[in-house]
């Protein structure tokens, strides 16, 4: 009894630090996988329908400059993004 206990813990703790992976995520990581779904997205859909669901995804990172230079640094499939100024 004491055995499926733990386990049913184990299980549970690693399905939750794998749930929260990508809040442990650095900035730069976080710029990469970006990149890497825009140019996936870019296979099958237009730039600016991508670019739309890069913002409602990392919409949060608009501003931050190490995630714009980080996504411009390791896309290779013609996509940039830059900050607008108002």
């Amino acid at each position: 009894m004491i055995k499926k206990i733990l386990v049913t813990i184990t299980v549970v703790l690693c399905m939750t630090l794998l749930a929260c992976d990508d809040e442990m995520l650095s900035v730069k990581e976080k710029a990469e996988n970006a990149s890497a779904e825009v140019c996936e997205c870019m296979k099958k859909n237009s730039l600016s329908y991508c670019k739309d669901e890069l913002n409602k995804k990392y919409g949060s990172y608009a501003n931050n400059n190490d995630f714009i230079k980080a996504f411009n640094n390791v896309n290779n499939c013609g996509a940039t993004i830059f900050t607008e100024k108002k």
